[in-house]
Order: structure tokens, then sequence, then C-alpha cells
């Protein structure tokens, strides 16, 4: 009977993705698999009361490429957000950039309208 249930259950398995098995409602799974298995535990005369699917065990081959996924994934993240930050520094260096610009007219503003402050104005070049 247990090999007759993992074959089952590995035939429903392989219908589905590794999301699908890990992310989504299993409550639907488990009703196929009570259904499908209690049929065949009946032939033997055991009444299937309940299954639990507690572990999912992949293939050697299966795990392999889907941990190569998961890290080709995982790096397609990182550039993203690297790249992110490369844009960042631009837009950074930009408004330092603009910052400077800002203060150096500033300041040139400020020393001409002191110039003409300090400057002799007519009425003290006749004393």
């Amino acid at each position: 009977m247990d090999q007759i249930m993992k074959d089952a259950m590995r035939s429903e398995f392989g219908l589905r993705t590794i999301n699908q098995l890990v992310s989504e409602d299993r409550g639907d799974l488990r009703q196929l698999l009570m259904t499908k298995l209690s049929l065949i535990a009946a032939e033997y005369g055991i009444q299937l009361i309940d299954i639990r699917i507690k572990r999912i065990d992949l293939p050697d081959e299966v795990s392999s490429s889907e941990y190569r996924r998961m890290e080709a994934e995982r790096q397609r993240v990182a550039r993203e957000f690297r790249s992110q930050g490369g844009e960042a520094e631009q837009i950074s260096a930009q408004a330092d950039k603009e910052k400077d610009i800002i203060l150096a007219n500033a300041f040139r503003d400020a020393e001409k309208i002191r110039g003409r402050g300090d400057a002799p104005s007519g009425s003290d070049l006749c004393q």
C-alpha cells in the first residue's frame, strides 16, 4: 500500500510545478489523493481516513535544476538592485553638481552686491 500511495502522489506531483505544490492550497491536492487512494485502499479492505503531505522529495536531477533556477532568479534580482543603486549614484551626483552650481552662483551674486555696497559713491569722491 505504501508504494501505491507513493506512486499516486508522485503522479499528481508531476502534474504540478514546484510553486503550485509549495504555495497553493494543498487542500485540493489532498482531496484528490484521498478520492483516488480511497478506492485503491478499499480493494485491500483498508479504509483511508486522512492524507497529509509532510514532505516532497524531488529526484536529484529535478532538485539540482530547481536550485539552479532559484539561484539564477536571486542573481537577477541582485543585478536589478545593483543597477538601481547605480541609478541612485547618478541621481545623487547630478544633485551634488546642481547644488555646487547654485551655491557658486549665489556666492558670485553676493560678491557683486557686496562690491557695489563697498564701492565709493559719487558723493564720496568729492570730499
